[in-house]
């Protein structure tokens, strides 16, 4: 999803992609995967890239960190 903002912005916000245009003002938090800004736009937000994660990167990641060091050797023959 695109939002393109154009004018005065203040509130939580999130969104796939984020298109601030040369007039946009946007202040409160901003939570994107890409973001563009044209020169003039003013940001003053929080600004926090990738929110989310994919399900499965998720639980690959848990996984990876709970099975650390409990695992045992294995033996070929």
């Amino acid at each position: 999803d695109l939002v393109v903002i154009g004018g005065a912005y203040d509130g939580i916000m999130q969104a796939g992609s984020i298109w601030a245009t040369e007039t946009a003002q946007i202040a409160g938090e901003i939570h994107y995967q890409s973001l563009q800004m044209d020169r003039g736009a003013a940001l003053n937000c929080r600004v926090v890239h990738n929110w989310q994660e994919p399900d499965g990167a998720v639980a690959s990641q848990e996984e990876a960190v709970e099975g650390e060091g409990d695992q045992e050797p294995v033996e070929e023959s």
